[in-house]
């Protein structure tokens, strides 16, 4: 059966907005402690993954309006293939950065926007000297605030 364009940006939507519903009010630290919440979140960047993957199989004109589609689809890759070396910090930090779309769910270029934070930013997470702002994740700017 054929996907089409709306079932596979649908799709991928949907993952973003589980994987905001399922991390809204949690810390990387309930994530170490919550196994169900780690293969949930695996499970969702698989799905968003795949969903791109097809997307740019079938119309790659659109799937280049995803920002860091690339990315997502190598995500996905990585906990399909490589489920031993699986980061869960990293991906705490890609699905708590999950952007919201911005206009109608039909707009493809407003669907994903990932921006992988630096190792810098990881590692100050890591750290505690950083956390996620919890009143506007979306500001690029200022999306991290130190907590000393």
């Amino acid at each position: 059966m054929p996907h089409s364009i709306q079932k596979l940006v649908e799709d991928a939507l949907t993952g973003c907005a589980e994987l905001r519903h399922f991390t809204a009010g949690k810390s990387y630290e309930d994530l170490v402690n919550d196994r169900g919440l780690q293969l949930i979140i695996e499970r969702l960047f698989e799905v968003i993954g795949e969903a791109l993957y097809r997307l740019r199989n079938l119309d790659e004109s659109t799937f280049d309006q995803i920002q860091n589609g690339h990315r997502i689809i190598g995500t996905r890759n990585l906990l399909a293939h490589g489920y031993d070396i699986v980061d869960h910090e990293i991906l705490w930090v890609a699905a708590t950065t999950v952007a919201k779309p911005r206009q109608s769910r039909t707009n493809v270029s407003a669907i994903l926007n990932f921006n992988q934070p630096s190792r810098s930013t990881i590692k100050q997470i890591r750290q505690g000297k950083l956390q996620r702002k919890r009143h506007d994740p979306m500001r690029h700017s200022a999306r991290y605030e130190s907590l000393h």
